[in-house]
């Protein structure tokens, strides 16, 4: 069995880090996502209207 305190020493003490083009590429997905999450809450609302 692996020593799981030694584990959690080795995560604890190098932190993943993403390189420029990873940064890059999240960027991009997090801003692409927001007119669907944009649409997702209109419909939602839409349809709230109806159930009140």
């Amino acid at each position: 069995m692996e020593d799981y305190g030694a584990f959690q020493k080795t995560l604890m003490s190098d932190p993943m880090t993403l390189s420029k083009t990873e940064a890059r590429q999240s960027l991009y997905a997090l801003l692409a996502a927001i007119p669907f999450a944009a649409a997702i809450m209109a419909a939602t609302f839409a349809l709230a209207e109806f159930a009140v």
